[in-house]
């Protein structure tokens, strides 16, 4: 029961990250296909995520424990707050 309550109120996003973490963990960064980890990038990049690190994450050439750092990025990104309102601009003075 409790995994069902995760998974109703979990994003699609959250589950994917978690499904793709696990598999990481069992068979290594390499078994999750490229164009996913690109996708993942991508929609890092849109929440804020260096594009430098989701160009790493999705390098198969890149050593295998610099992606997995590029995932972890990139999954602290994702899972972030969501609520990232542009700030406002400082007050300025009025002339009188």
């Amino acid at each position: 029961m409790e995994n069902t309550l995760t998974a109703l109120t979990s994003t699609p996003t959250s589950l994917r990250m978690e499904r793709m973490a696990l598999t990481i963990d069992r068979r290594g960064i390499n078994a999750i296909p490229v164009a996913a980890l690109r996708e993942l990038g991508f929609q890092a990049v849109s929440a804020g995520s260096s594009r430098i690190v989701a160009e790493v994450l999705a390098d198969p050439c890149a050593p295998p424990v610099a992606r997995e750092r590029a995932f972890g990025i990139v999954a602290t990104v994702l899972a972030g707050p969501r609520d990232r309102a542009p700030k406002a601009a400082p007050c300025s003075p009025q002339a009188a």
